[in-house]
């Protein structure tokens, strides 16, 4: 079975998880945060006196769980499967220029838009822009910007923060990956003892270094089940039997799940939607081959744009319905204007943006890594 083939099943999750979070946050999330919306895009909360329509109400009756963390669940899942794949054949250098190149210029973009969609909505509301420059600024910057403590403009960025992280932790242990070492996961276990014996002390230490603990212990946690994608992908690749395997997984969900509670609440419908991501991701995965999870056009085309789709479709769909509903417009017009919008924009930067600097970043890393390697052959 070719690597495409073992991950076409992954690909195709994407388009499914970027929908999920596409229909939490339009369906439920601007209906049930009406003063957090309004504060996200700049505008009036919504008035209670309009009443969320029937066929939503419905839609949230028959939910089995929350589909947005249902949706993140499976995006750092896919993660921790699929990125090893880029070590076969890269060293350090040229896996962060690839990374660099992945993340960062369609981030960039979606976020611009978003801050436009911003800009309209105060301009609409005879607000004005609510952001000094600074806080702007430092939002280009997945990653590092959480370490700054600058609260989040677009709502999605924190995602990017904690897998940016991961991205480090993984860059360091090139070597273990390329030899199929369980050592690897004794990387999130240790970072997550580590992070239980100082959530006290670094909490009672207050002010400032204990916000930036509550940022670590937050992408530690998520680190410890992106660690579980990777135990997938140990699996494929025939590195550990499933019993290793599977206490592997339970070893790491016990990490997440202790920091996770002495660093923060945790609320059942998190942690049940974090649950059920991962048993759609194993049936997905023990059903792989199967025509259930075959390439369409349909699911590749949302696989294809789920990046530029999960950047752009939050605040600036907000702002799109908010806008919408103040002049008028049925909310099932707002509702879909504001995902044929934002797919469309979604589209767009992938074609535009995505594509041709993805591509770019490969031929880079390819070079470097080849170049490097004829380095240590003429050493």
């Amino acid at each position: 079975m070719s690597t495409t083939t073992r991950i076409d099943f992954a690909n195709t999750l994407r388009g499914y998880a970027a929908l999920c979070v596409l229909v939490q946050h339009y369906a439920f999330g601007f209906w049930h945060y009406r003063p957090l919306v309004g504060d996200l895009v700049n505008a009036p909360a919504l008035s209670e006196a309009l009443p969320i329509p029937n066929y939503l109400r419905w839609l949230w009756t028959i939910q089995p769980f929350e589909l947005g963390q249902f949706g993140v669940g499976l995006f750092f899942l896919i993660s921790g499967f699929v990125l090893p794949f880029a070590f076969q054949n890269m060293g350090w250098r040229g896996f962060a220029i690839g990374r660099i190149a992945r993340i960062y210029p369609t981030y960039a973009a979606g976020f611009i838009c978003t801050v436009l969609g911003i800009w309209a909505c105060s301009a609409y509301f005879d607000r004005s822009f609510p952001f000094d420059p600074w806080r702007v600024a430092i939002h280009f910057f997945p990653g590092i910007h959480d370490l700054t403590l600058s609260r989040g403009i677009d709502g999605i960025i924190w995602t990017l923060n904690i897998e940016l992280k991961f991205y480090l932790v993984c860059l360091l242990a090139i070597p273990l990956f390329r030899r199929g070492s369980l050592k690897v996961f004794l990387i999130p276990l240790a970072l997550s003892m580590l992070a239980w014996l100082a959530i006290g002390p670094v909490a009672a230490a207050g002010g400032s270094t204990a916000a930036r603990g509550s940022v670590l212990w937050l992408a530690i946690f998520f680190i410890d089940f992106m660690f579980v994608g990777v135990v997938f992908h140990f699996w494929i690749r025939r590195w550990l039997s499933f019993w290793q395997g599977l206490a592997l997984v339970a070893a790491l969900l016990v990490a997440m799940h202790l920091v996770w509670w002495k660093s923060l609440p945790i609320k059942f419908e998190y942690a049940w939607s974090y649950g059920a991501s991962l048993i759609f991701f194993s049936i997905a995965f023990r059903l792989r081959a199967s025509t259930l999870f075959k390439p369409r056009r349909l699911t590749e085309f949302f696989a294809d744009i789920s990046y530029p789709l999960y950047v752009v479709h939050g605040v600036l769909g907000f702002a799109i319905i908010r806008v919408a509903l103040a002049a008028g417009w049925p909310a099932s017009a707002a509702l879909a204007i504001a995902a044929c919008l934002t797919v469309a924009l979604a589209a767009a930067i992938h074609f535009i943006v995505e594509t041709p600097t993805h591509k770019w970043g490969r031929r880079m890393a390819q070079h470097v890594s080849a170049r490097r390697a004829g380095d240590r052959q003429f050493a």
